[in-house]
């Protein structure tokens, strides 16, 4: 039951993001990559959690072939995922409601614990969290709610709620006249 709510609340939070984009209504929608990859992670988890794990490793490899998202069977995400471009998205641990993260983002952290669950060295995330392009969330972190990562940022210490994270602007250095 809760694997479906989360799915339904998936495609809801796709759908109102493609809405007058050209979406051409709900059976489109299910065969975007962006909500192909989320629902091959639903079904990996869900027979994870059963402790089908043979199953779920197959899910799960089938989704990095197809889409190539790597999104842990172990980790915890709530309704609301959205992964507008899959390529190179890695999800490892434990989130809240409508996560959103573009390509070549991450969430991970240390290699400890057991297959059994979420490792103790993994980050925590809050809701309405949104990690931008080549953004990442690395080791056992805390980030609040409605979090925002700008494009290139890597988050390594716990963020409170409400921050936007982001690159300091750039200075343009006058090259040397001969």
């Amino acid at each position: 039951r809760q694997t479906r709510q989360r799915l339904r609340r998936d495609r809801q939070r796709l759908r109102s993001m493609l809405d007058g984009r050209g979406s051409a209504g709900s059976f489109m929608t299910v065969l975007f990559p962006a909500y192909a990859c989320v629902w091959l992670y639903r079904v990996s988890h869900y027979f994870h959690e059963r402790r089908r794990a043979r199953l779920a490793r197959f899910i799960w490899n089938l989704n990095v072939l197809v889409t190539g998202a790597d999104l842990s069977v172990s980790a915890d995400v709530g309704g609301g995922l959205v992964i507008p471009h899959p390529a190179g998205v890695s999800i490892s641990g434990t989130a809240g409601r409508n996560l959103t993260v573009m390509a070549l983002a991450g969430i991970g952290g240390e290699v400890t614990g057991s297959a059994d669950g979420p490792e103790p060295g993994l980050p925590a995330l809050g809701d309405d969290v949104s990690l931008a392009h080549r953004a990442g969330i690395r080791g056992p972190v805390r980030i609040g709610d409605g979090v925002r990562i700008s494009a290139g940022c890597i988050v390594t210490t716990d963020v409170e709620a409400g921050v936007t994270i982001g690159v300091p602007p750039l200075r343009i250095h006058q090259k040397p006249v001969a």
